[in-house]
């Protein structure tokens, strides 16, 4: 946690994950604009991961508190796939990797969980 007024860049990677996968990879392109809309993401990008059937989205953001920010995020990514996406089953989001974003441009200091 950073000092009050004190703002860190944090790096993100996510994982959309879901049934059918088809919808998913489907949907990156609206994922992608939809998430380039949101101002506080900064240099959000929407890849599919054709190995692991899922949708990767890193991106960067502001914050105080690395887990809360990394949460946030996640929330926000949730939502907008809840609002995007068309014929799905089920889908979750996980965060693959967090950290705080250094001037090399590289997430540091690595954790996972998962939103549902």
């Amino acid at each position: 946690m950073h000092k009050d007024g004190d703002l860190a860049l944090f790096g993100m990677r996510l994982a959309l994950v879901g049934s059918p996968p088809e919808a998913l990879r489907r949907d990156v392109p609206a994922l992608q604009e939809e998430l380039s809309f949101r101002e506080h993401l900064l240099n959000p990008r929407v890849l599919w991961d054709a190995d692991e059937a899922r949708v990767i989205v890193d991106v960067m953001e502001l914050g105080r508190d690395l887990q809360q920010t990394a949460d946030s995020v996640a929330e926000e990514l949730f939502e907008v796939a809840a609002a995007t996406l068309g014929d799905f089953d089920h889908f979750r989001v996980e965060i693959v990797h967090h950290g705080v974003a250094l001037s090399d441009g590289v997430a540091h200091s690595a954790k996972s969980s998962e939103s549902e």
